[in-house]
C-alpha cells in the first residue's frame, strides 16, 4: 500500500471485541437478533446490547429465559434498565432473579412488596429513577429505593399520591429533579433536597422541576442558606402556590438561574425587581400571572438583552423590542 508500520487485518474475524460491540451498539435490535446466529464471538459481543435495557411488559418469553435452568448466558446480570407497567404482576417475577440495574421506570406498575423484592434486590447502582404513578403501590417502591439506594441521581416523579419524604431525605447524590403533580409534595421534602445538597460539597444540581404542587409556596425556600443552590440552572415552579415573597428567597439561595418558569403562580410586578438581579437569566416564564402588567415587563426587559420572556402579552426576544414573538 505504499504505507510503513500499517497492519493490514485479514478479516472482519480479527476485529477486536471492543470494535465490534462499538459497531454493534448502532444496530436495531432485530439486527442485533441476526447477529447472534452468526458465531460465538459475535453472540457474546451482541447478548448484553439486546438484553441490557429489558421492557418487562407482559412477555413471558422473557420471564421463561430469565427462569431457564440452564440458559446459554447470564441474562440476569445483563439487564441495566428495567421497565415495568401495569401488566406485570408478583406471580411473573422470579423470586430468585438478581438483578444489578442503574435505571428504573415504573409504569402504574401493580407489584406488590412481595413482587418488587427481587426487582430492588441490588439496586446500590441504581442512577435513575422514573415513576408515574395514577394508581399502583408508588409508597412502597419509594420506601424501599429510598432504604437501599445511595447512588441515585436522578429522580422523575409524575402523578404519585405517596409521601416523598423518606425519599427526599436520603438521596444524598441526585444532580436532577423533576416532579410533576404530585400533590403530596411538601415544602419539608424541597427542604430536605436543599439540605442534603449542602452537606455534599461534590453536588451538582442542575434542573429541578416541581410542578402542579399546590402546597409547595414561599416557606419551603425561606429557610435555606445563602446559595446553597448556586449551581442550579434550571428551576420549574410552574402552577404552584407562589407569591411575591418567595422570589426574592429564590434568588437568594440560586443566583445562578438560567432558565426560571414562574407560570400559573401569583406573581406580580413587584416580584420582578427581584428577579431582574439574576445575572444569567435567559429564559423567564410568568405566563397566567394576572398582576403582571405589561409596563412591568417592559422594565424588565431594558434589564436584559438576549433573555426570552414569556408572559400574557406573549413571548418577548430583545430588549427595546414592540414586537411580540
Amino acid at each position: 500500500m505504499g504505507h510503513q508500520g500499517i497492519q493490514v487485518i485479514g478479516g472482519v474475524e480479527h476485529l477486536p471485541d471492543e470494535i465490534l460491540v462499538m459497531i454493534f451498539s448502532q444496530l436495531l435490535k432485530p439486527d442485533l437478533r441476526s447477529l447472534m446466529l452468526v458465531c460465538k464471538q459475535w453472540a457474546n459481543n451482541t447478548v448484553g446490547l439486546l438484553w441490557g435495557c429489558a421492557r418487562f411488559k407482559d412477555d413471558r418469553l422473557v420471564w421463561r429465559t430469565l427462569a431457564s435452568p440452564k440458559p446459554f448466558f447470564n441474562y440476569c446480570s445483563m439487564v441495566k434498565f428495567i421497565y415495568l407497567n401495569n401488566n406485570v404482576t408478583d406471580d411473573k417475577v422470579l423470586s430468585d432473579a438478581k438483578f444489578r440495574i442503574m435505571a428504573l421506570r415504573l409504569f402504574n406498575c401493580r407489584l406488590t412488596e412481595t413482587g418488587f423484592a427481587p426487582i430492588a434486590q441490588d439496586i446500590t447502582s441504581l442512577h435513575l429513577l422514573n415513576i408515574f404513578a395514577e394508581y399502583g403501590n408508588a409508597g412502597t417502591y419509594i420506601r424501599t429505593i429510598a432504604d437501599r439506594c445511595t447512588a441515585l441521581q436522578n429522580l422523575r416523579i409524575c402523578c404519585c399520591k405517596a409521601s416523598l419524604s423518606t425519599l427526599s431525605k436520603s438521596c444524598k447524590s441526585l444532580r436532577e429533579v423533576t416532579f410533576k403533580h404530585c400533590p403530596q409534595l411538601l415544602d419539608e421534602d424541597v427542604l430536605a433536597l436543599s439540605e442534603n445538597c449542602e452537606n455534599i460539597t461534590e453536588f451538582d444540581l442542575d434542573t429541578l422541576t416541581v410542578l402542579f404542587c399546590k402546597l409547595v409556596d414561599h416557606v419551603a425556600f425561606v429557610g435555606l442558606p445563602e446559595k446553597v443552590l448556586e449551581h442550579l440552572n434550571i428551576l420549574s415552579l410552574s402552577h404552584c402556590s407562589l407569591t411575591d415573597a418567595a422570589i426574592p428567597h429564590i434568588i437568594r439561595v440560586a443566583p445562578m438561574l438560567q432558565n426560571l418558569n414562574l407560570c400559573h403562580c401569583s406573581i406580580t410586578d413587584a416580584a420582578l425587581p427581584a428577579i431582574s438581579r439574576l445575572g444569567n437569566l435567559r429564559y423567564l416564564d410568568v405566563t397566567s400571572n394576572a398582576d403582571i402588567t405589561r409596563t412591568g415587563l417592559q422594565e424588565l426587559k431594558t434589564r436584559y438583552t438576549g433573555t426570552c420572556i414569556g408572559s400574557a402579552y406573549g413571548f418577548f426576544q430583545r430588549a427595546n423590542s414592540d414586537e411580540k414573538q
